[in-house]
């Protein structure tokens, strides 16, 4: 800030003390208060009004609520950063912690927790424990945080064994929800301090149906952090919660899920009977209207599943979709659908796939779900496979597209279907999205030789590859070309030598420049030994039942549960942290170091020398492109006709 301009400021705020102590402004309740909030203006702007310090306290002393919160704003402001002057806010405090009017004591009671000076305790103590008391709830409440303030700042100035019991007496006798609910959180927080809240979570569990929901909600997430020792008391705990699992809140369902999962973990016998506990409960909550709801209790329906997979295979219809359902429940809803598939359910959960499969919204994920049930039942593999060849005559390009991925796995899993691959390869369009393509690329090579037109279609491609935008389908065309090359080599050797010859000297994608190098120089090296690398025989371990299971599976999250790690899908260690931001800024200026520290492309004494030096030692990412022609064997004008 210039100095002219804090001169200004200093004129201003001078002004305003001014105004303040007017008479004729003092008698205008109207004007009055505008100039406080003026001040509270200034306040927020960062700007020093701490000369106004008296002239507030003064201001104070009003029976207009508004402007005495807006004094008691400015007076909390400053007693952090002014203890000096916080002394003289403690008798206007205190005086109005006496007033008539309860609405005047609450708000004393919060300005003087708000205070957060550990000096201030012995003369603010007194003027809290009398709040516990107060005929007015309100006044009450407000007594209860300012205790768990002042223990908080000075407990060694309190008697705390006193201050427990007062709370405890509060919550057991209090008739006021909120008053009751504010002492379970003090007490919560007293006794984790004290080590010793095996006595609190007792008195709550034989309380519970004295709590409104978001008493009740604290109450559970309380009572996760103890778990009964002894097989008998989770009994009677659990008895205790049971009447939770019927509230028609959800959230209190999922909350009373989470302390039954707690309390049984690592007892099996026990855990299996509250998983049919749970069910029915979990299953009406899912039924609500709300999406937003219903979402979240299908995410954690979704976990559970990962502990017990045949829960809910009686009840797949309670996970169709609704028609008036977003398309995010939609899809978490098919999710969980395909993990019920069982023999005997498989039909009826397939029409539901295959009915939202032809909607552009859920295409994607229906036939998803539908390669994979194929894949994990091989009974209901032939049915699948006749559902994903009726998508073929789709006239949606992206519902053929993924239809062609998903008859790409399970040709690849099962070789019976291999002998469908000509009637496949006749879907393959120009418009069809990049996994289609690429799809029916892939089994042009791998089934090349017995797909007569198969050298002419990859011929049709590789005269417009400069027109493919989509890097996955060039990486796939070229190890196609390949294939087929070796199994018909009269008909491909001219489109192979103008493809490669192509992704060398003029594509920009480093992955394909790459792959077509390491093309050629195998070709250049030893044919047959670059045949026995790149055909090599078919493997389907990746896609065996047991890996997908493994590799598709989320890391449990049933000690998160009620929690968002659920809704994000994974644990709360995964969130962005601050570290995690550090490293990676630090990575970032290390990566601009590393790029300043290249070689510019008309640097002569770096880039000229290149054929001088052995191209392995060379990181392939800094060699510009113009300087590709400089390297050894890669003079590629005649590549067509000169492969070997």
């Amino acid at each position: 800030m210039s100095s002219s301009g804090l001169c200004t400021y200093k004129d201003e705020v001078t002004e305003l003390k001014d105004e303040l102590n007017k008479a004729e402004n003092q008698r205008n309740p109207v004007k009055y208060k505008q100039l406080i909030q003026q001040v509270i203006l200034y306040m927020t702007k960062g700007i020093d009004m701490t000369a106004l310090f008296m002239t507030i306290v003064k201001a104070a002393a009003t029976k207009d609520l508004v402007q005495k919160k807006l004094c008691y704003l400015y007076l909390c402001h400053y007693a952090s950063s002014h203890a000096d002057l916080a002394l003289l806010t403690v008798n206007t405090l205190k005086r109005d912690a006496e007033d008539t009017n309860y609405m005047v004591r609450g708000l004393a009671l919060r300005s003087m927790g708000s205070l957060r000076l550990a000096s201030l305790v012995e003369y603010t103590k007194d003027a809290m424990l009398k709040g516990l008391k107060d005929h007015s709830s309100y006044v009450r409440k407000a007594a209860v945080m300012g205790c768990l303030q002042l223990y908080k700042l000075a407990p060694q100035q309190l008697n705390v064994e006193d201050l427990i019991q007062q709370m405890n007496e509060r919550l057991t006798k209090d008739k006021d929800i909120q008053v009751r609910r504010n002492c379970m959180y003090a007490l919560e927080e007293m006794l984790i301090k004290e080590k010793d809240s095996s006595q609190l979570h007792k008195f709550l569990l034989g309380k519970l149906q004295k709590f409104d929901e978001w008493g009740l909600q604290f109450t559970l997430d309380i009572l996760t952090r103890c778990r009964p020792e002894k097989l008998e008391d989770i009994y009677s705990s659990l008895n205790c919660l049971d009447v939770c699992l019927k509230h028609a809140n959800t959230s209190v369902v999922l909350g009373a899920v989470r302390v039954f999962l707690y309390y049984t973990s690592g007892l099996t016998e026990l855990r299996d009977d509250v998983f049919n506990r749970v069910k029915v409960p979990l299953l009406t909550a899912l039924s609500s209207k709300s999406p937003e709801i219903a979402y979240s209790v299908v995410c954690h329906i979704e976990i559970i599943l990962q502990q017990a997979p045949a829960l809910f295979e009686d009840y797949i219809s309670s996970f169709y979709c609704r028609y008036n359902d977003p398309v995010y429940l939609k899809i978490k809803k098919l999710g969980v659908l395909s993990k019920l598939v069982t023999e005997s359910n498989g039909k009826q959960i397939l029409d539901e796939l295959s009915y939202h499969a032809q909607h552009s919204e859920t295409a994607s994920h229906s036939i998803h779900h539908i390669g994979m049930m194929a894949l994990l039942h091989p009974a209901l593999a032939d049915i699948c496979i006749e559902k994903l060849f009726s998508f073929l005559r789709s006239r949606d390009d992206s519902i053929v597209s993924h239809a062609l991925a998903a008859l790409r796995d399970l040709i690849i899993k099962y070789d019976k279907y291999s002998a469908l691959i000509p009637s496949v390869s006749k879907h393959l369009k120009l418009d069809l999205l990049p996994d289609g393509k690429a799809s029916v690329v892939w089994m042009l090579g791998e089934f090349g030789e017995s797909i007569p037109e198969a050298p002419y279609v990859l011929e049709t491609l590789i005269d417009d590859v400069d027109k493919e935008t989509s890097p996955i389908v060039k990486l796939e065309l070229l190890t196609a070309s390949m294939k087929v090359f070796f199994k018909r080599p009269p008909e491909c050797q001219a489109m192979l030598g103008h493809l490669l010859e192509y992704c060398i000297e003029q594509e920009y994608n480093m992955d394909i420049r790459d792959r077509a190098l390491l093309y050629y120089r195998l070709l250049e090296t030893d044919v047959n030994k670059a045949k026995e690398v790149i055909c090599c025989p078919r493997s389907a371990q990746f896609i065996d039942s047991s890996n997908i299971i493994k590799i598709d599976s989320k890391e449990s999250l049933l000690d998160e549960f009620n929690t968002l790690s659920v809704v994000y899908g994974q644990p709360s260690s995964a969130f962005a942290r601050q570290e995690n931001l550090e490293v990676k800024t630090v990575a970032c200026e290390h990566e601009r170091k590393d790029n300043a520290e290249k070689p510019s492309m008309n640097d002569s004494k770096k880039v000229g020398s290149v054929s001088t030096i052995p191209y392995h030692s060379i990181p392939f990412h800094t060699i510009p492109y113009h300087s590709y022609h400089t390297l050894p064997y890669l003079t590629l004008p005649y590549l067509a006709f000169n492969l070997f």
